[in-house]
């Protein structure tokens, strides 16, 4: 086993028996940092799963949890070793800066922009108190603006706490923090004890799994990128020092210019976080602020049957008239735009007119096929993405999107080959060229998440 450590312990000694082998695995899937301080908890949680699975001995486990068919029991595990409780506007210092600073200035800014949308991302929201809690704030400062778009995405790498976060039921323990005003506001009693999360604060919320350790945002297609705000909290001190700093980097490029990224009071964060800075007036609260401009990447050129139109500022999307033809550059610019703010409705209509006056072209077929995905139509999305292949095969970014539709679907054997053809499309690219039907994937980036899926298929059934 590799020694690894949180940031201010001392790495444990490498160990090569069976819960060495189990260390490596939570660590290689998850992330987990391993030491002194926590290989008892990790002792103990071996002890338990063995004890409740048919494993036998801790050898027998390790196997187990190596070989195919193991994700399961691993997530259990890794459950066992993390803490998921919570409660609605935990650190309430940070929600008042949420709420009085950083959304207000957020609200000034998209003023200005021609899609008016306010879109955060709890990012390890277990089982979703923290992403209500978004909600709920959002809906609050947001009440008297006319046709914004307001969405939080929930994300874990737990399943079993998404499904209770989809619930959105919750006990007077995780609503203990709330006044009588703020339970009435946000929430139904459905029993003793026991309240439902208001219909109109649970449709500004979806949930999805995220392994913040794959590295695979930000995405647009995905609504991890161009976010106003961003909650991390008590992640990063699961993590591996060299990890944290990875996640750190790639969590700060999900956020718009001027978004702010808040972290737990205990994350162990890196000391240089590139674009990121302590955000004004939020000494002690780890707040901070994406200051940077979006720098321009060297891309790759264009596929020789793609649209060769310049990239151009994000236009507004007005309901055109029916009878109204417009400029086909017009429609490319409103698709891409709502697309890199995962406005998925928008992107269908806004592809689906510039699909109807360029049917044959493959980005407007993939823009429409993972629009299609995200709004819960994957027959059609597989329709829409296989066309595009078959007008332009060397399109990675369509091939990754089929790739997670087959995976969502539990299609092993189709994701596997699907994802070896991507590898092989991948081969000789540079590791910093911008795939085309992307803002900001690179080849290199893609390249290590096609191949580490792979790696852990390998040997599945």
């Amino acid at each position: 086993m590799t020694s690894v450590c949180i940031e201010g312990k001392q790495p444990f000694p490498a160990d090569e028996g069976p819960l060495g082998r189990i260390a490596s695995r939570l660590t290689d899937v998850f992330g987990l940092g391993f030491g002194e301080h926590n290989w008892a908890s990790l002792e103990r949680a071996v002890s338990d799963a063995v004890s409740r699975s048919r494993a036998g001995s801790s050898a027998a486990l390790a196997d187990a949890l190596c070989g195919a068919g193991g994700s399961g029991l691993l997530e259990e595990l890794m459950e066992s070793l993390t803490i998921s409780e919570s409660y609605f506007f935990r650190f309430p210092e940070q929600f008042a800066y949420l709420r009085d600073v950083a959304l207000p200035e957020r609200i000034s800014y998209r003023r200005g922009q021609p899609l008016r949308a306010l879109r955060a991302w709890s990012a390890g929201c277990a089982c979703g108190e923290e992403a209500y809690s978004l909600a709920l704030v959002l809906r609050e400062v947001a009440s008297e603006l006319q046709d914004w778009r307001l969405a939080v995405l929930g994300s874990d790498v737990n399943s079993r706490y998404l499904q209770r976060a989809a619930a959105a039921q919750y006990s007077n323990w995780s609503l203990r923090g709330l006044g009588p005003d703020q339970r009435l506001a946000g929430f139904v009693a459905i029993d003793a004890g026991q309240w439902s999360v208001r219909e109109e604060v649970v449709r500004l919320v979806s949930f999805r799994r995220e392994n913040l350790a794959e590295l695979r945002f930000p995405l647009a297609a995905e609504g991890t990128s161009g976010l106003d705000v961003l909650f991390c909290r008590n992640v990063f001190i699961y993590f591996s020092p060299e990890l944290a700093a990875r996640v750190a980097e790639r969590l700060g490029r999900c956020l718009a210019p001027g978004g702010y990224a808040f972290f737990g009071p205990s994350d162990p964060l890196p000391l240089r976080m590139p674009g990121l800075e302590p955000a004004g007036s939020s000494a002690g609260l780890k707040v901070f602020r994406r200051t940077e401009e979006r720098q321009a990447k060297p891309g790759v050129p264009a596929p020789r049957a793609a649209p060769a139109a310049a990239p151009a500022p994000p236009l507004p999307v007005p309901p055109a008239p029916s009878s109204q033809r417009l400029d086909l550059a017009d429609l490319r610019r409103r698709a891409r735009a709502c697309a890199n703010c995962a406005d998925h409705a928008h992107t269908e209509t806004w592809a689906g007119a510039w699909l109807a006056q360029e049917p044959r072209c493959p980005e407007a077929l993939f823009l429409l096929g993972a629009a299609c995905a995200s709004l819960d139509r994957p027959g059609e999305a597989e329709a829409r993405l296989r066309s595009a292949l078959m007008l332009l095969p060397d399109f990675p970014m369509c091939r990754f999107a089929l790739a997670e539709l087959l995976a969502a679907q539990g299609r092993v054997e189709e994701l596997r080959a699907c994802l070896a053809d991507l590898l092989r499309l991948l081969e000789g690219a540079d590791d910093s060229q911008v795939l085309f039907g992307s803002d900001e994937v690179t080849a290199g980036w893609l390249r290590r998440v096609v191949a580490g899926r792979l790696a852990r298929m390998q040997g599945a059934p």
